[in-house]
């Protein structure tokens, strides 16, 4: 998956589009140093989302805003069991 344009918000958040999903517009939000997922705009058009896609858009937007070790450290990146 790769970001292919982003801009920010008048709210203080990104409106970003990937290749994988190009009809859909996904939005973040920023917590703590980082940014993550908020809502996305789907498009019945586009395949259905899945986490591992969460996750990748994640770290591809904060990689590119040079956060990446901020969203790599988060409290939820722990691996759980159960």
């Amino acid at each position: 998956m790769e970001l292919m344009k982003w801009e920010f918000t008048k709210r203080h958040g990104i409106k970003a589009q990937f290749d994988k999903l190009p009809n859909s517009i996904v939005i973040f939000r920023s917590i703590n140093y980082y940014y993550f997922v908020y809502s996305i705009d789907w498009s019945e058009n586009d395949q259905v989302v899945t986490r591992g896609d969460l996750e990748e858009m994640g770290l591809l937007m904060n990689r590119e805003l040079g956060k990446e070790g901020e969203y790599l450290n988060r409290k939820s990146n722990t691996k759980r069991t159960i």
